[in-house]
């Protein structure tokens, strides 16, 4: 499994647009790999104050990756927060919202004068696999 997702994001899953250069999510909803496809990008192009962390593995064995956004010179005690999304399966917004909201702290680094982020945009990567390929669109959006 991993060796595929590594293999996607070489492939280059997130295509940039020249308007929105982080806006894959905004008018669909991503699948996992890209997720974490979009927050190994983001750590390596801005490294600086970007950094992914695997935290666990699913009960499939997927990687929950965490994305922690910080000014890392700093060594004081810090404001942080922690967000987290798609705790359960039929969840999708949730993932692009947290994904808009890291989106939004990239452009605006200023924030990071006062506390660190630490966000994990899928806790349930099995279940919100299973959604996207075994549950059809309907029962997500009636129930």
């Amino acid at each position: 499994m991993i060796s595929k997702h590594r293999a996607g994001c070489q492939k280059g899953h997130h295509r940039r647009h020249k308007e929105k250069p982080f806006a894959f999510f905004y008018n669909r909803f991503p699948r996992y790999e890209e997720m974490q496809c979009y927050m190994r990008m983001l750590s390596r192009q801005f490294k600086n104050f970007a950094r992914v962390e695997t935290i666990g593995k699913s009960y499939q064995g997927r990687d929950i990756d965490m994305i922690v956004i910080s000014k890392f010179r700093s060594r004081k005690e810090r404001h942080a927060a922690f967000i987290d999304a798609n705790i359960h399966a039929r969840e999708w917004l949730s993932n692009s919202t947290v994904l808009y909201f890291i989106d939004y702290i990239i452009r605006h680094r200023q924030i990071l004068n006062l506390m660190d982020f630490y966000i994990v945009p899928c806790l349930n990567p099995d279940g919100y696999e299973y959604t996207h390929t075994q549950v059809s669109l309907i029962a997500i959006f009636v129930t």
